[in-house]
């Protein structure tokens, strides 16, 4: 069995088990419970609707990048800064006034409008196949790309940060979402940089298919 529908699983039966001490999960359900977590395409919101969601109703330009390097990536004017989690990746001679490093992208690819309506549509469009009880994490995090934001001026106004190999992300404002997490949005959404051009920094998920 996929390690994520373990997760999912776990996650159900602990949920359930704090809730409803006496309860125990059928194995219909359990297979229910995996099945809704599936991708579906469950809304219809049109161009013009998910357009008006922020950050895409205030960029200007909208960036995939990849890049390279373990740390959070910030904004600082136009500038993408990174900076190491972990005090044992400063370099020798570094100290922790000078940790803040500036992030270098791989590769950079601009989106199109074609590819801006296909991004909203993969976001805010599809999700869960039906009701679900939990959702699944992981422990890990390791980004590798990103979905930037830049004003009329061409400087940086919001990140959507991206780890493929543990499914998580990291956003610059709690206002920015995903949309539903079902389980193969990862996938599609490496697609989709993939089909724009980014070639870097992508390996196989730890949840496997």
């Amino acid at each position: 069995m996929p390690k994520y529908l373990l997760l999912i699983t776990a996650l159900l039966l602990a949920q359930l088990g704090y809730s409803q001490p006496n309860k125990k999960l059928t194995k219909k359900e359990i297979e229910t419970e995996r099945n809704n977590h599936n991708c579906a395409r469950n809304s219809e919101l049109s161009l013009q609707e998910r357009l008006r969601k922020y950050p895409f109703n205030a960029a200007a330009q909208i960036q995939l990048i990849s890049f390279e390097g373990e740390g959070i990536i910030n904004i600082k004017g136009n500038e993408f800064i990174f900076s190491p989690s972990d005090p044992e990746l400063l370099m020798p001679g570094e100290t922790e006034a000078s940790r803040i490093r500036y992030l270098k992208a791989n590769e950079i690819k601009k989106l199109s409008a074609v590819q801006i309506d296909t991004l909203t549509d993969l976001l805010y469009n599809y999700g869960f196949a039906g009701p679900i009880r939990a959702e699944r994490t992981m422990e890990c995090y390791s980004p590798h790309h990103a979905i930037l934001f830049l004003d009329n001026n061409g400087k940086a106004m919001a990140f959507l940060e991206i780890c493929f190999q543990c499914s998580q992300t990291r956003e610059s404002s709690g206002d920015i979402s995903l949309g539903e997490r079902c389980a193969q949005k990862f996938d599609m959404l490496k697609a989709f940089f993939k089909a724009a051009g980014i070639e870097q920094g992508f390996t196989e998920p730890v949840h496997g298919k």
